[in-house]
């Protein structure tokens, strides 16, 4: 889970974009929205390799 600890001084607007970064590095959002709808094995399968064969890069 992304937390975000907001430093004295820092603003609200400073912490919420962290927190977007924090979300978006480790891939909540992408994940939320491919589980929201089924996905047949075969192609979850496919999406993996494809994600791992990109990080590899």
């Amino acid at each position: 889970m992304a937390k975000v600890i907001i430093k004295p001084g820092q603003s609200l607007e400073g912490a919420i974009r962290a927190f977007r970064k924090k979300c978006q590095e480790e891939r909540i959002i992408q994940n939320y929205k491919r589980a929201s709808r089924y996905e047949k094995p075969s192609v979850a399968r496919r999406l993996k390799q494809k994600e791992r064969h990109m990080r590899a890069r």
